[in-house]
């Protein structure tokens, strides 16, 4: 009996398919940044900041916080306390993260630093990209009277925590105010993370740590200062300039392109004046254009942040290289989210960095504009000599500047690490030393192995030939192996040493790709055997196979319903390349009002 065609699900199909094509105009809402902040409250604190520097600086922090991310403030000791909801950033937030810094003390016993983070993880973080935890402590894992019991708990950070964290895309970021602090767990918390460790010398220098944090986890435009003065163009919506300044020092104040002098007593609605112990926060919505002036003792670390449609962006710089590692950085400016490659606009440009290596020797370098136009790029610079490198973007555009600031810490290229595929089901992880740093003798490697996002199991590798070798058993269902590295070394010369290797991610991506190169190596083996030998290959063609006469049926008619479909499709795909178009003109329009008022 012949079926009866069903149109019905023609229109369905047709519906999906068109949904489909139109959802690839639909963008995705980027999850916002996350931020929780973690006070060590512990008693030792009584002692290495006596005056309860701490406030002072979270006070700066609340401050600078950008309206829409997302943030939290947590106490530790024993116990974990939040004081401040993780929530996004308003003016209300922020009114209750200040009155929640009375909150800080220095009464707590212990220093939990295991429980601390893990009830962060917990309860702080709800999105899976941009995730940023500030830890301040003094002190090391302190969690009984027995040393063996905090001991434990320090090894857990280590084998369970880091790939928690990482599981969570959760940066952290460290912060050691004493001496006391266990500066290689901190380390190695930040290094495995890929966050950023600091060693603060004094409780009075946590302001400008805390601004260190910030530019990390909520980097925000900028125009360059330029000794006492700085200018303004007319693509700036809203400045807020951050001034440090000393005790007793004389009351700051600015002085407008039209003379007009403001200071923190001024009643201007457009003005906010932030007149902290250690600071001033000015902001000022629609700012005239031209040339400010401050007039105030002027501190290397003070800086100028700008909204505006008009962004300078530095693809991300990594905060650790090897050394001799080469850095290539490339560069773009957008407007209103759009790359511009106006000619008219890139041919004005001029990008320049002011490169400081650990040493202090500086040296400026020039971007060329890059073969993908609209991008400018900074060939690569092998990094040499540890420490921290710093760079100082400045672009300029004759009538605006933008600035971009980036510090990187060059490392020592302690070990060498590689993966390959032995078999279809294993892997093997290899890290060969470097002899002019490390006693490969004395070397140990423990690695911590999280599967598919799992629980983590730990291994001792094995040593061969020089190298410490890993076999990771690998299944067809596997998606990522996370392999996390803790050593024992010496030098050379017999000192005990602390090398750093990065974590090692493997995707079931990577995998499927090595193992289909290795099969098509071993076919391509077996084909040059055969030529070798003189064989051939002949596929040959049935010769009763004759021509097979198609009814028309239900599957002939959906035939006629896909080709109405793609047709469907296709004046969609026109009617959308039209939009396309009008869009485009658009946005050059829309570029070409910029550049008039820039110029």
């Amino acid at each position: 009996m012949e079926k009866k065609f069903n149109w019905r699900r023609v229109l369905v199909l047709l519906i999906g398919l068109t949904s489909l094509f139109y959802g690839g105009y639909v963008s995705a809402k980027e999850d916002p940044s996350t931020i929780n902040i973690l006070i060590d409250v512990s008693g030792s604190m009584k002692q290495n900041d006596p005056q309860n520097e701490r406030i002072k600086a979270m006070k700066l922090l609340i401050n600078l916080l950008p309206k829409g991310v997302e943030a939290g403030i947590w106490l530790f000791a024993e116990n974990t306390q939040m004081i401040k909801e993780t929530s996004t950033v308003n003016a209300k937030w922020k009114r209750e993260g200040l009155k929640a810094t009375k909150q800080i003390h220095s009464k707590g016993v212990y220093t939990d630093i295991e429980k601390a983070v893990n009830t962060v993880l917990q309860n702080g973080f709800k999105h899976k990209t941009k995730n940023n935890l500030i830890l301040l402590t003094d002190g090391m894992v302190d969690i009984s009277k027995d040393i063996m019991v905090s001991a434990e708990s320090r090894e857990r950070v280590i084998q369970d925590l880091i790939p928690k964290l990482q599981q969570q895309n959760v940066s952290l970021l460290t912060m050691a105010l004493s001496e006391n602090a266990d500066k290689p767990l901190l380390s190695k918390l930040a290094f495995d993370t890929y966050g950023w460790a600091e060693e603060t010398q004094s409780a009075e220098q946590l302001q400008k740590t805390f601004l260190k944090m910030f530019n990390r986890v909520a980097p925000t435009d900028k125009a360059p200062l330029e000794s006492n003065l700085f200018t303004i163009d007319k693509s700036i919506k809203e400045f807020s300039l951050l001034l440090f300044k000393q005790d007793q020092a004389m009351p700051t104040r600015l002085i407008t392109p039209d003379k007009t002098i403001m200071s923190s007593s001024s009643k201007m609605e457009q003005l906010s004046w932030v007149d902290e112990a250690g600071y001033d926060l000015i902001t000022v919505a629609k700012p005239l254009s031209g040339d400010w002036i401050i007039e105030a003792d002027m501190d290397p670390d003070n800086q100028l942040m700008i909204l505006t449609d008009l962004k300078f962006q530095i693809e991300d710089t990594p905060a650790y290289l090897a050394e001799n590692e080469s850095l290539t950085l490339k560069a773009h400016f957008t407007e209103q989210g759009k790359l511009l490659r106006r000619d008219d606009f890139l041919q004005i440009v001029d990008i320049q960095a002011l490169y400081s290596d650990a040493a202090g020797q500086e040296q400026r370098l020039k971007f060329e504009a890059d073969a993908e136009k609209g991008y400018f790029i900074l060939q690569g610079k092998p990094q040499s000599g540890t420490g921290e490198h710093r760079y100082q973007f400045i672009a300029d555009g004759k009538t605006f500047k933008r600035e971009i600031k980036r510090t990187i810490k060059v490392i020592d290229e302690w070990l060498k690490l590689d993966w390959r595929l032995e078999k279809a089901d294993q892997l093997i992880i290899t890290l060969t030393p470097n002899t002019d740093l490390l006693d490969a003798d004395e070397l140990t490697a423990n690695a911590t192995v999280a599967m598919n996002q799992g629980k983590s199991y730990s291994r001792d590798m094995k040593r061969k030939d020089g190298q410490l070798i890993l076999n990771l058993p690998w299944r067809a269902t596997d998606e990522t192996a996370m392999i996390n590295f803790s050593l024992i070394a010496k030098s050379p010369e017999g000192e005990p040493v602390t090398p750093t290797v990065r974590p090692l991610t493997i995707h079931a991506e990577a995998v499927a790709a090595l193992h289909s190169a290795k099969l098509e190596a071993e076919d391509d083996g077996l084909e040059n055997e055969v030529k070798a030998a003189g064989g051939e290959t002949e596929v040959k063609k049935n010769e009763d196979d004759e021509p097979e006469v198609v009814e028309e049926t239900e599957e002939t008619r959906w035939g006629v319903a896909i080709a109405i479909i793609v047709a469907v499709n296709l004046l969609i795909i026109g009617v959308g390349f039209f939009i396309f178009k009008w869009m485009k003109k658009q946005t050059a329009m829309k570029q070409e009002q910029l550049l008039g008022r820039l110029a």
